[in-house]
């Protein structure tokens, strides 16, 4: 925020680093910590006259209040403990330019531009948490300016893989070939003739980085050696491995060509995307023919772009 600003509220002591207004607490206590401390210390000089051994004994820590104070501490989890972390605005920064200018010509309109934080106050809160905002939001400003009809028919059907995964996973089957019949037998149990069962990409480095902390998600190498290897226990916790993630897509992809699951394909078409790539599986004389879908190759690493780049590729006119 520029503090030479005529519209700033005069009686409002503001963070110059974030431009946001303080509360009262702090206010008083940085306005008022030069006669605080004065008078604190006529009262150690009164104290120290009347009481000769006052003056070896500690002086009680005041408590500071101040806009750092105000910051959140953000737990961060680590190998072997909790660490607290407390992000603080750079208090001095202010000051560094204004003895800098000292020497050096330097514009402070200019510099005043920028947020004089260790992370923009426009994107990240104090914690270091990345500002967002729930994607049903969107779609129902989305919903609200269109008007939508239930289609009596579904040609096309679109799942989101991993949040399918999280639905089921509480009831799954216990061997990895179960795993994936049920998967198939349940998507194929609509009327819809095309089902695409789209994945999340992994990237690092990723913008969802920060996100995946924040769940908690963790990256352990996973191999399926087999159909008949048994899944984790746990397999809910185990989505939150995206190793185990990705072996489990591309064991789906494998295990599905087999011509065993001919009778429950049938007549459907089944389009599964792994990495940036997508295979479609249909039957042809009772076999199940696996064919690389080159035209839904795409590079987006969220499901939810590539549900609507899949939904684009769709016949014109086709309910999903």
């Amino acid at each position: 925020m520029n503090p030479f600003d005529d519209t700033i509220d005069k009686d409002i002591l503001f963070n110059i680093s974030t431009g946001k207004a303080t509360s009262k607490e702090v206010a008083d206590f940085l306005l008022n910590v030069k006669t605080a401390g004065y008078q604190q210390k006529l009262n150690f000089i009164s104290e120290c006259s009347s009481t000769p051994a006052r003056f070896d004994k500690p002086i009680k820590r005041n408590k500071i209040y101040n806009f750092a104070s105000q910051c959140m501490t953000k737990v961060l989890s680590t190998k072997d403990k909790n660490k607290k972390v407390l992000l603080k605005m750079e208090r001095d920064v202010f000051g560094r330019l204004l003895a800098i200018s000292l020497n050096k010509k330097i514009n402070f309109e200019y510099c005043l531009t920028f947020p004089l934080a260790p992370l923009p106050p426009a994107l990240f809160s104090c914690t270091g948490e990345m500002l967002k905002t729930t994607k049903s939001t969107l779609a129902k400003i989305l919903k609200s300016k269109t008007e939508m009809v239930e289609p009596t028919h579904i040609n096309v059907e679109i799942i989101d893989g991993f949040y399918y995964l999280h639905l089921i996973g509480s009831s799954i089957a216990q061997t990895f070939d179960k795993i994936a019949e049920s998967i198939l037998i349940k998507i194929c149990s609509t009327n819809a003739t095309e089902i695409h069962l789209i994945f999340d990409r992994y990237l690092s480095p990723s913008i969802k980085d920060s996100e995946r902390e924040s769940r908690k998600e963790f990256n352990i190498p996973y191999n399926i050696s087999g159909p008949q290897q048994t899944r984790p226990k746990n397999f809910l916790q185990s989505l939150k491995n995206y190793r185990f993630k990705e072996a489990l897509v591309q064991f789906l992809a494998d295990y599905w060509e087999n011509d065993r699951l001919a009778t429950i394909i049938q007549n459907k078409k089944i389009f599964l995307t792994v990495d940036h790539q997508c295979y479609s599986y249909e039957v042809q004389e009772n076999s199940v023919k696996k064919t690389e879908e080159t035209n839904y190759e795409c590079h987006h690493e969220e499901a939810d772009t590539r549900i609507i780049f899949h939904a684009s590729k769709a016949k014109p006119g086709s309910p999903i």
